[in-house]
């Protein structure tokens, strides 16, 4: 075991002279061996004095290569326990020239799509909604946010604000927004979609 570790975090697999800083490559290194299954999830990496022996590198370094790590959600550090490999979770990706809703995109990945509700009503539209809905003062929208989950494995926090001329009633909405849309003969042809990246850990 000591061998193939010490093998794992040799510098004569991830340093190349001229290739950038060595925390750098330390670090592109260690997502690769990560992504690929090499170091699997819930991995303990050595300790860092042991780690920058065995890459043969300061402990600076692979504290800058850890960190960095971190920051990318592919390691978690544990006080008093140590650092340990997350488990990746498969990327979603959804083409943008035309609009699948997120349950469609699922199955056609084969996997089940679910959801739980976080927020649900009819609310006041705010700026953006008003300007972008082209909405009146006297407007409501129905609003929903839902934990989207992929075969049980949470994936996105989906927020989706719609006019109650199209949604009156959001308590109607079960799986896909978009089915809901389509019975009510109210299939969408444009959205806007704004994602931005989240912690659901």
């Amino acid at each position: 075991m000591t061998m193939m570790v010490s093998k794992i975090y040799s510098a004569e697999r991830w340093f190349e002279a001229g290739q950038g800083p060595r925390y750098q490559q330390l670090r592109r290194y260690l997502r690769a061996s990560i992504r690929s299954g090499e170091l699997a999830a819930d991995t303990q990496l050595p300790p860092e004095r042991v780690l920058a022996d065995l890459t043969d590198v300061s402990r600076v370094t692979v504290r800058r290569a850890i960190s960095a790590l971190a920051d990318e959600g592919l390691v978690e550090q544990r006080r008093g326990a140590g650092t340990f490999v997350r488990p990746q979770v498969e990327k979603l990706e959804q083409s943008l020239s035309s609009l699948v809703s997120f349950s469609e995109n699922i199955r056609l990945r084969g996997q089940k799509p679910s959801s739980r509700v976080l927020q649900r009503g009819l609310f006041m539209p705010d700026i953006n909604e008003f300007l972008i809905l082209g909405l009146t003062q006297a407007s409501r929208v129905a609003r929903i946010k839902r934990l989207r989950f992929a075969d049980d494995t949470p994936l996105a926090i989906e927020t989706s604000t719609v006019p109650t001329d199209f949604i009156p009633d959001p308590e109607s909405v079960e799986t896909s927004l978009y089915e809901a849309l389509r019975a009510r003969d109210r299939a969408p042809v444009r959205a806007v979609q704004r994602v931005t990246a989240c912690n659901l850990a």
